[in-house]
C-alpha cells in the first residue's frame, strides 16, 4: 500500500539529538520541526512495510496508534500489514476505521477490497474497487486489481477491459501486461497473450509471472518442446524456484521422460517441501507409474499441510484403493464426504467401494445421492447399473445403462455391460447388437468376444460362435 514516506527512524532521532545539544558557539535555531514519538513509531512501521517485515510493521504501528488514537494513515498502514500477516477480520477493522476518518483515499479502498478477497467476499472486494475508480478514475492499481479479481471469477473478458484502463494509464506495467496476457490465454487467443509476454519481457527482462506464463500458454497449446524450451530460459533465472521444476517435470512427463520428470519432481519437493501444488503433482506422476506407496507418502504430506485441500481425500482414497486398501480408501472417502457431502466424485468412488464388497444396497444408495445432483453424470449412471444388475434389477440397470449411452453413446463399457444384461435375459438378438457395437469400439475385448458367442450359439450361428470363441482365446492368451 502506498503511504505517505516518512524519515527512518534513525534520522528521526539524530534530528531530535541535534536539536537538543547544540554546539556551544551556535545559535540553537532548529532547523526542522521535531517528530513526536507517534510519527517516529509510524517511520519505523513504514520503513519495515517497505523492507517486508510485516510483524515489525504491524507491532511499530500499534504503538503509534496507542499514542495517537484513530489517525487513518497509522490505521490505513497497520490494515496493510495485517493483510499481509493473514490477520484479515484485523485488517478489515483497521481499514474500515481509516475509511471512516478520510473517506476520499483511494488506498484504503484498494486495500480492503484486497483482504475481502482473501476472505472470499468477492462481492464487497469488488466494491472497493469500484470505489476507488470512483474516486479516482486514473488509479491504474485499482483497475489492475479489479481485473485480477474478474480472473478469479472466470470473467476473461471483463478482466481485460480492467486490464485495458490499467494499460491506459501505464502503458510500460510488466505485471498488467503479463496479467492480460493470461486471460487472452484463458480465451484461447494466443498469439495476443504472447505478445503481451514479449512486451512485458523487453520491460522487465526478469519478471518471472511473464517467464513462467509464456511457458506455460504452450502447455495450453499442447505444444510440449516449446513450453520446455521457454520452461529451461524462465530456469536460468530462477533456478532454485520449485514451482518452474515442478511445471517443467510436467512437461517431461508429456514428453514421456519419466526419468527427467522424476528428477524435477525431486528438484522442486526439495527446493519448496511444503508446497502442496508440488507435492500433488508428484503424486500424480507417482499414480501413473503405480508407485503407489510413494503417491500415497506424498498425498498424506499434503493432507497434514493442508486439511482443508478438498481434492487430496479423493486422489489419497484412490491411491489406496488402487493399491487395494479398501478400508484406508473408505476412511479417505469418508472423511472428504464430512468436509463436502454433495462431492459427487467422492460419492461414486465410495459407491464403487462398497460395490467392491458386496454391499450394493449402500453402493446404489451413493449412486443415487450423486445422480440427484447431476443427473447426466455417466459413471455414477453406469456404475449405479453395475450394481442394479448384480442384484438382479434387470430393466432398472437397463434404463441407467440406456441414459448413459444417451449422454455417450460411444461409451464401450455401457454398451458391452447393457449387451450381458440382454443376454442374461435371453434376448440374444439386442445381446449380440450391443456386444458387436462395443467390439467395433475396442476389438480386442476378449469378455466380449466370449459373450458375444454365447449369444450366437443361443441363436444357432455355431460358426459366428467359434470364431468369437477362438478371438477371446487368442486375446486371453496374449494377455
Amino acid at each position: 500500500m502506498s503511504q505517505r514516506r516518512l524519515p527512518p527512524a534513525w534520522l528521526a532521532w539524530a534530528a531530535f539529538a541535534a536539536i537538543l545539544a547544540p554546539s556551544p558557539s551556535v545559535a540553537t535555531t532548529p532547523s526542522q520541526p521535531v517528530q513526536s514519538p507517534a510519527e517516529i513509531a509510524a517511520a519505523r512501521g513504514q520503513d519495515a512495510l517497505d523492507h517486508g517485515k510485516d510483524l515489525d510493521a504491524e507491532r511499530a504501528y500499534d504503538e503509534a496508534l496507542k499514542l495517537t488514537p484513530g489517525v487513518a494513515d497509522y490505521l490505513g498502514a497497520r490494515g496493510a500489514a495485517r493483510r499481509r500477516l493473514g490477520e484479515f477480520d484485523a485488517a478489515i477493522q483497521d481499514l474500515t476505521q481509516a475509511i471512516t476518518a478520510d473517506p476520499t483515499k483511494v488506498d484504503y479502498r484498494i486495500e480492503r477490497g484486497l483482504t475481502f478477497e482473501k476472505t472470499g467476499d468477492r462481492a464487497k472486494a469488488r466494491a472497493d474497487f469500484d470505489a476507488a475508480i470512483a474516486l479516482d478514475p486514473k488509479n491504474d492499481t485499482a483497475f489492475y486489481d479489479r481485473g485480477l479479481l474478474s480472473q478469479v471469477e472466470n470473467d476473461d473478458t471483463k478482466a481485460i477491459a480492467d486490464f485495458n484502463q490499467a494499460l491506459e494509464i501505464s502503458p510500460k506495467d510488466a505485471d498488467t501486461l503479463t496479467a492480460r496476457g493470461g486471460s487472452l490465454d484463458n480465451l484461447k487467443h494466443y498469439d495476443e497473450a504472447l505478445a503481451d509476454y514479449e512486451a512485458a519481457l523487453k520491460i522487465d527482462p526478469r519478471s518471472y509471472n511473464a517467464l513462467r506464463d509464456r511457458a506455460s500458454l504452450y502447455i495450453d497449446k499442447q505444444d510440449w518442446s516449446v513450453a520446455g524450451l521457454y520452461f529451461d530460459a524462465a530456469l536460468i533465472i530462477y533456478p532454485n524456484d520449485g514451482p518452474l521444476h515442478s511445471e517443467r517435470g510436467f512437461v517431461w512427463r508429456k514428453l514421456g521422460d519419466d526419468a527427467h520428470a522424476r528428477s524435477e519432481y525431486d528438484r522442486a519437493v526439495s527446493l519448496a517441501p511444503n508446497d502442496v501444488d508440488i507435492l500433488f503433482d508428484r503424486a500424480g506422476m507417482e499414480v501413473d507409474q503405480t508407485r503407489l506407496d510413494a503417491a500415497i507418502a506424498d498425498f498424506l504430506r499434503v493432507e497434514k499441510l493442508n486439511p482443508d485441500e478438498d481434492g487430496v481425500y479423493r486422489a489419497l482414497g484412490d491411491a489406496y484403493a488402487q493399491n487395494k486398501d479398501d478400508q484406508r480408501a473408505l476412511e479417505q472417502y469418508e472423511l472428504g464426504l464430512k468436509r463436502t457431502p454433495d462431492d459427487t466424485g467422492l460419492l461414486v468412488a465410495r459407491g464403487l467401494l462398497h460395490w467392491r464388497a458386496n454391499q450394493y444396497d449402500q453402493a446404489i444408495a451413493d449412486y443415487d445421492h450423486s445422480l440427484v445432483i447431476d443427473p447426466k453424470d455417466g459413471p455414477a449412471l453406469y456404475d449405479r447399473a453395475l450394481a442394479l444388475d448384480a442384484q438382479d434389477h434387470d430393466e432398472r440397470a437397463i434404463r441407467d445403462l440406456d441414459a448413459a449411452l444417451t449422454l455417450a453413446p460411444d461409451d464401450e463399457a455401457s454398451m458391452e455391460e447393457r449387451g450381458e444384461i440382454y443376454l442374461k435375459l435371453e434376448d440374444f438378438m439386442r445381446a449380440v447388437g450391443d456386444l458387436t457395437a462395443a467390439l467395433k469400439l475396442d476389438p480386442n475385448d476378449a469378455l466380449a468376444h466370449r459373450k458375444r458367442a454365447e449369444a450366437l450359439r443361443s441363436l444357432g450361428d455355431d460358426a459366428g460362435a467359434a470364431v468369437d470363441d477362438a478371438a477371446a482365446t487368442k486375446l486371453t492368451a496374449k494377455s
